[in-house]
């Protein structure tokens, strides 16, 4: 007998994947300009604190506190746009790969 978590292929996982990174970019458009540039050159492009901050000429825990409140106003969007997303199960993985 096969377990729920062995009845998912490949297919289904990628699938699965793929309408989260939908959703995730869905919520991330509807951020202000400022939030989602932020989250994006953070969580996508993988800039560092020290970079934004270098980057945005602003102490490197002003972007850390600007990180945190964009990441949770992204959390809160995302049960907004689909009911089956808990905002404890929040993927950032929008990359392109």
């Amino acid at each position: 007998m096969r377990s729920k978590k062995e009845d998912y292929t490949g297919t289904d996982h990628h699938a699965i994947r793929e309408e989260r990174r939908a959703l995730v970019w869905k919520a991330l458009n509807r951020l202000d300009d400022a939030a989602r540039e932020l989250l994006v050159l953070k969580d996508i492009s993988g800039l560092s604190y020290a970079e934004l901050s270098q980057m945005m000429h602003i102490p490197k825990g002003t972007v850390a506190s600007r990180v945190f409140y964009a990441r949770d106003a992204l959390r809160r969007l995302l049960p907004e746009l689909d009911n089956s997303v808990s905002s404890r199960e929040i993927s950032y993985d929008v990359t392109c790969s």
